[in-house]
């Protein structure tokens, strides 16, 4: 049972990791004379820097080509982390509970992350702007 209290911790490292990834990977698509700086900012700060990231990734230029394998499945197990998150705020508040919801709600992030990242979704969403 230790092992589940655990989950949580152990799902914030994964979701700061995979989201230093995907900054680095973006910023170095964009030209970023130091992709590699804006991706260990992201996780080092806990992923205060993804915001300012966000804001300055305009001032870099546009991308050179689109998201490739590599980047969708970082962006699918991402949002993953994020549904995590999820079942663990809807969850009892002891953590036992709380890790034993986690997994549940990982599996099905990952099945909503294919279908935004993988399946078109995110294009849907900015077509309807």
């Amino acid at each position: 049972m230790e092992y589940l209290l655990a989950l949580p911790v152990l799902n914030t490292i994964l979701s700061l990791v995979l989201l230093g990834w995907w900054v680095t990977i973006d910023a170095s698509d964009r030209g970023s004379k130091t992709p590699v700086f804006w991706g260990i900012a992201v996780i080092a700060l806990a992923g205060i820097p993804a915001v300012l990231y966000l804001v300055y990734r305009k001032k870099i230029g546009p991308r050179r080509t689109s998201p490739g394998r590599k980047e969708s499945a970082v962006g699918t197990v991402f949002v993953a982390t994020l549904i995590g998150y999820v079942g663990v705020l809807v969850a009892p508040p002891d953590p036992v509970t709380a890790g034993l919801y986690l997994p549940v709600a990982f599996v099905v992030g990952l099945i909503f992350g294919y279908l935004l990242i993988w399946q078109g979704g995110v294009q849907f969403i900015q077509s309807t702007r």
